[in-house]
C-alpha cells in the first residue's frame, strides 16, 4: 500500500470516528431527554435550569442564561414552562424592579430531589474540570466542526444553520 492510500484510509477512519462520536453523543442526549420527559415531564434544559435555580436562589434570568450558555430569551421560555408547572417563581428586586429573581418552589424542590444531574450539567462540570489547554483544543475542534457543518454561532443569536 502506498503512502497516499495509507493517508486516505487513515483520514477515512478518523472521519468515521468523528461521525460515530457525534451520533453517540446525540443518542445519549436523546435517551436521557426521553427518560427525563417520561419520568418528570420536563426537558433536559428545564431540569438544568431548575437545578441551577435551586443551587443559587435569587439568581437573575440573565445570570441563569450565563450559567447555561443560553440567550436570555431562551432562558425566559424555559422559566415560563417551569413557572407554569409550579416549580419556580419569579420575583422583582426591591431596588430595581426590572431585575427578575428566580426561586424554586417547594414543589420544585420535591421534583429535583430524585432527579439525576442533567447530561449537559455533567458535561459542563466535567469540561470545567479539564486543563485549560484541553478546553482550548476542544473549543477549536468544535469551531472547525461547526464551520464544516455551516453552522454560525454568535452571542446575539444562538445558532444559525446555513444549509
Amino acid at each position: 500500500m502506498n503512502r497516499t492510500t495509507k493517508k486516505t484510509n487513515e483520514r477515512r477512519r478518523e472521519a468515521g470516528q468523528i461521525v460515530k462520536s457525534i451520533r453517540l453523543v446525540k443518542e445519549v442526549h436523546r435517551r436521557y431527554s426521553w427518560e427525563l420527559m417520561k419520568k418528570y415531564r420536563m426537558t433536559g434544559q428545564q431540569a438544568g435550569a431548575l437545578s441551577i435555580v435551586a443551587h443559587e436562589p435569587g439568581i437573575s434570568l440573565g445570570e441563569l442564561g450565563e450559567h447555561m450558555y443560553l440567550h436570555i430569551s431562551t432562558c425566559s421560555g424555559i422559566v415560563d414552562r417551569l413557572e407554569k408547572k409550579g416549580y419556580v417563581k419569579r420575583s422583582r428586586g426591591p431596588e430595581d424592579r426590572r431585575v427578575v429573581r428566580l426561586h424554586v418552589t417547594p414543589r420544585g424542590r420535591q421534583i429535583i430531589r430524585g432527579m439525576p444531574v442533567s447530561g449537559f450539567g455533567m458535561l459542563m462540570r466535567d469540561i470545567h474540570g479539564l486543563p485549560a489547554k484541553d478546553v482550548h483544543k476542544v473549543c477549536e475542534a468544535m469551531k472547525i466542526l461547526m464551520k464544516v457543518m455551516k453552522i454560525e454561532w454568535t452571542e446575539e443569536k444562538e445558532v444559525s444553520h446555513g444549509r
